[in-house]
């Protein structure tokens, strides 16, 4: 863990640095916010790495100054660029949207113009948007996963030793089976009653029996 008074570029090529002195001999994908010099900080220490930067900092950067009610449409034509199945069809959309947006917003199509070799797919060697619709699924799968468990299991009596582990150990079952139903994740039906019991709803169920 490293702490600074302020984020930079120096900062990051610091510990970029340390991490490779380390050990570490080369990072295949790094996804980054959209901090001025930071790709560059990486690919100075791992040339090779294939430096994205992240989609939703991107988006939310560029409709910060757009009214309410644009940003919904600003949002809609962004996504056709960066969802698009081919480079020549985000390139296509990219033109449209500076087309229709940049007399009101010229920053916002130069932003994408100038970061866009960092946003093309075919880095990821993706033939069409399959892969990519298999990423959000599973995703969508650990967020929905993530939240069943903070509702029903994240809290427990502090000072409980007995039901803090009973907790741990639950939670790692489940957060090493995202995407797989309980049964699953629970091989034996004493497991999943065990776990049943222990959470919130398990408890005002059986006491109300």
């Amino acid at each position: 863990m490293w702490i600074s008074p302020n984020e930079g570029a120096k900062f990051w090529l610091s510990v970029l640095t340390e991490i490779h002195n380390r050990g570490v001999k080369d990072i295949l994908i790094a996804c980054v916010d959209g901090l001025t010099g930071f790709p560059n900080a990486i690919e100075t220490v791992f040339p090779k790495t294939q430096v994205q930067l992240c989609i939703v900092h991107m988006v939310r950067n560029s409709v910060a100054f757009v009214p309410w009610q644009q940003r919904k449409q600003v949002c809609a034509d962004l996504k056709a660029i960066y969802s698009a199945a081919t480079e020549s069809e985000a390139e296509f959309n990219l033109e449209l949207f500076a087309e229709k947006w940049d007399k009101q917003y010229p920053s916002i199509s130069l932003t994408f113009h100038g970061i866009f070799k960092r946003q093309t797919r075919r880095d990821f060697q993706i033939k069409g948007a399959d892969g990519v619709k298999v990423v959000k699924i599973k995703q969508k799968q650990g967020r929905k996963m993530m939240n069943w468990w903070d509702k029903n299991f994240a809290s427990c009596e502090l000072g409980d030793e007995r039901l803090s582990n009973r907790g741990y150990s639950i939670g790692k079952k489940i957060s090493q089976g995202f995407g797989k139903a309980l049964s699953e994740i629970f091989k034996s039906g004493s497991e999943l009653k065990r776990a049943y019991e222990f959470s919130p709803i398990g408890k005002q169920n059986l006491a109300g029996s």
